[in-house]
């Protein structure tokens, strides 16, 4: 069964666009397939303001479970999603489906080492992506040790 997809806006301040199953006998709402609006405000080149932009993201990633019972007191707002945000919705959605988070300790066939090496292969493509590849351990010895004396002006 397929429900209407809504923004709903929670007391704790996420701001959600998922499917709901809502009824007057149950105290709580079904959640479906929940994703998060993540927003940030970034400058405006031409201009002196700045503009909001968002993205969407998983709500619960440490979770598997696709519906999530919230209790009615905890919604703030419930409202209808311009169409645009309802077919980015569905598109990530879609992607979610097909293409899962990957789970370190799911891989129960592999050996110890073989889960390491994996773990060493994504801290590494981590490190390149944030340009901390070229860091010695020193480096890190160093910052760890300095981390709590640095004074920001």
């Amino acid at each position: 069964m397929s429900y209407p997809v809504k923004l709903v806006k929670l007391i704790n301040g996420d701001s959600l666009v998922c499917q709901i199953d809502v009824t007057e006998e149950k105290e709580y709402a079904t959640l479906i397939e929940p994703v998060k609006i993540f927003k940030w405000m970034a400058p405006n080149d031409d201009e002196d303001g700045a503009y909001e932009n968002a993205t969407f993201g998983p709500w619960d990633s440490f979770s598997h479970d696709q519906k999530f019972h919230v209790a009615k007191n905890k919604i703030l707002c419930l409202t209808n999603p311009r169409e645009d945000v309802i077919i980015y919705y569905n598109r990530i959605i879609n992607k979610l489906r097909s293409a899962p988070y990957d789970r370190l300790d799911e891989d129960v066939q592999s050996s110890e080492s073989e889960r390491n090496e994996r773990i060493n292969q994504i801290a590494e493509a981590l490190n390149k992506k944030l340009d901390l590849d070229d860091m010695t351990p020193e480096d890190v010895s160093e910052y760890m040790y300095n981390k709590d004396k640095i004074i920001k002006h």
